[in-house]
């Protein structure tokens, strides 16, 4: 998923695809797992019911985490094109985030 920073923008088609598909498989993976392995653990600890109720709580994960990543890989997948088609735009996203980051380091140094 998404870091949030200027540096997880892809910079092209391919690499916004790749992304977003480690998105899809990451949601799905979670997803599943929130109603597997969440209950194994909670039969471990508890028994049936404890069981019982990390399946119930995962259910709403078991959909919710698949859409998410499926939103960060369109989301990517746009960026990747945005950035593909423009690419001073990248450079000048790229030129603003290397800027800030020396100014923050020398702020911390003084």
């Amino acid at each position: 998923g998404g870091g949030g920073t200027a540096a997880a923008v892809p910079t092209s088609l391919l690499q916004g695809l790749y992304e977003g598909a480690g998105d899809v498989v990451h949601g799905v993976v979670g997803g599943v797992s929130a109603v597997t392995v969440a209950p194994y653990y909670g039969y471990q600890r508890g028994g049936a019911w404890e069981a019982a109720w990390a399946t119930v709580y995962g259910v709403p994960r078991l959909v919710l985490q698949p859409a998410i990543g499926l939103t960060s890989a369109v989301t990517k997948t746009l960026q990747g094109a945005m950035s593909a088609a423009q690419p001073q735009r990248v450079q000048q996203r790229d030129d603003k985030y290397y800027n800030m980051f020396h100014l923050l380091l020398l702020l911390l140094l003084l």
